[in-house]
């Protein structure tokens, strides 16, 4: 999305300036910016949407405000593209159908988490120490399972934090569901930590699934504090390395089920003694394998399907409407209005039949699973990691990776996921390891991250 964003804008800047450079040759660039054409190309239209473009969707989407202002960044962006395409549809009336593919899925997408938003469901929020919060969606609530090895990411919205507010959190499978562990930071996670300790009420939205793309036959994960949550999945990928920084002894709980066939080196740079740390690993568990659940495609499909049929309606009304006497900006804005409005007007009303008649995917049968966990197992158990060492302080990332790349002559994946310091770190790590590789002939680090700021919410 980002890319292709870069892409578009810059391909626009190009073609205002293109066209800026030869109008100032023939000395009418002020008239042709400031003129309001009724007839073929308004390019004033034009320069509103390119400013809004600049402004509203580039501009505020550098990282110090989508970090720091993630709501501000959040509303433009919507905003920010509504009068871009506005606009854009008046600068050019063919401009409407460029933007026919994107409406398509965006009203698809508002339509699918209509369905999968539209019931509050019971979330069973625990605190875990002074900072930690863990939410665990049963599999039944969620309505669906999902393969091993997998990235997987969930919007929630808890309206007793705050009825309209959405967050995503990389979540865990367990065999006592999907858990999310968050760490109480600002405002929102420390009102949720406020609420833990029982069931609370909560709508989930976006449930989705990602693969890393792991292209070497060993992997090196570096996860900090519960950036970890993202990288269980790899983590029964063969010949694996977790390399963890923890600062918080109660982190431990998040590889309660996770799965264990992993070389485990953790660096603990808190107050706590090691020993305690010791005993806390030595409590984890590991996790059950679970099955996908194919069926919630068929509801992507139809409501993919409505808003394209919407939209060509819209295109065909749109073609009748428009009389051969009206303005041309006013007819790109008409195509635009009537191509979104079908698009979503069919979405929405697919997301409602299938809500009202109970066409969503039916629940998980929990005899598909493991029975729930219950007390952990006690301190003096063995430990499930192949291999497992306990360190103070935090790693030197540029040895812990010359020295898993230099072990045989494999190719290695290295997997960042954390604070946005740590896999800047660990990027800088494997640059200046593939430069001395490079220069020895031997096999390039393949780096993949997720980074997230631990000031956003």
């Amino acid at each position: 999305h980002a890319t292709l964003g870069r892409i578009t804008s810059v391909l626009l800047l190009a073609h205002a300036a293109g066209y800026a450079t030869f109008w100032s040759l023939d000395r009418r660039l002020l008239s042709e910016l400031t003129h309001w054409n009724r007839r073929g190309v308004n390019n004033a239209a034009g320069v509103v949407g390119l400013t809004v473009l600049a402004v509203a969707i580039c501009g505020l989407s550098h990282p110090l405000v989508r970090r720091l202002r993630y709501e501000v960044f959040y509303r433009a962006h919507i905003l920010g593209y509504l009068g871009f395409a506005a606009f854009g549809a008046m600068h050019w009336a063919y401009f409407a159908y460029y933007l026919a593919p994107p409406i398509v899925l965006w009203s698809s997408d508002v339509a699918r988490r209509m369905i999968a938003s539209s019931q509050l469901i019971d979330v069973d929020a625990t605190a875990h120490g002074s900072t930690l919060v863990r939410l665990c969606i049963r599999y039944d609530a969620a309505r669906v399972a999902l393969l091993p090895g997998l990235h997987v990411v969930v919007s929630v919205c808890i309206p007793a934090v705050t009825p309209w507010q959405w967050h995503t959190f990389s979540v865990v499978p367990s065999p006592r569901g999907l858990e999310a562990w968050i760490r109480a930071r600002g405002d929102w996670t420390n009102q949720l930590l406020a609420h833990a300790g029982g069931p609370v009420k909560a709508r989930l939205s976006g449930l989705s699934a990602y693969g890393w793309p792991v292209r070497g036959s060993r992997v090196l994960l570096i996860a900090g504090g519960t950036g970890v949550a993202a990288l269980v999945g790899p983590l029964s990928t063969p010949s694996t390395t977790l390399l963890w920084v923890v600062r918080h002894c109660e982190d431990i709980s998040i590889l309660e089920s996770a799965p264990a066939d992993a070389k485990l080196v953790l660096h603990y740079t808190g107050r706590d003694n090691l020993s305690d740390v010791e005993i806390a690993l030595a409590r984890c568990s590991v996790a059950v394998p679970t099955v996908l659940d194919s069926r919630r495609l068929n509801v992507v499909r139809a409501v993919l399907m409505s808003s394209l049929v919407g939209m060509l309606l819209g295109a065909t009304a749109a073609l009748l409407l428009a009389g051969d006497d009206w303005p041309s900006w006013q007819i790109g804005f008409v195509r635009l209005l009537f191509l979104s409005s079908g698009s979503f007007f069919a979405a929405t009303f697919c997301a409602l039949l299938i809500v009202r008649r109970d066409k969503k995917l039916s629940p998980i049968k929990a005899t598909e699973f493991n029975p729930v966990v219950g007390e952990l197992p006690p301190a003096d158990s063995p430990s499930p990691w192949t291999s497992m060492s306990v360190q103070a302080g935090r790693p030197n990332f540029a040895e812990q990776i010359s020295l898993s790349a230099t072990e045989n002559d494999t190719p290695l994946t290295v997997l960042a996921s954390g604070p946005t310091g740590l896999v800047a770190d660990v990027r800088a790590a494997c640059y200046e390891a593939n430069r001395e590789r490079r220069s020895r002939g031997s096999l390039a680090i393949d780096f993949q991250a997720i980074s997230f700021d631990m000031s956003e919410l």
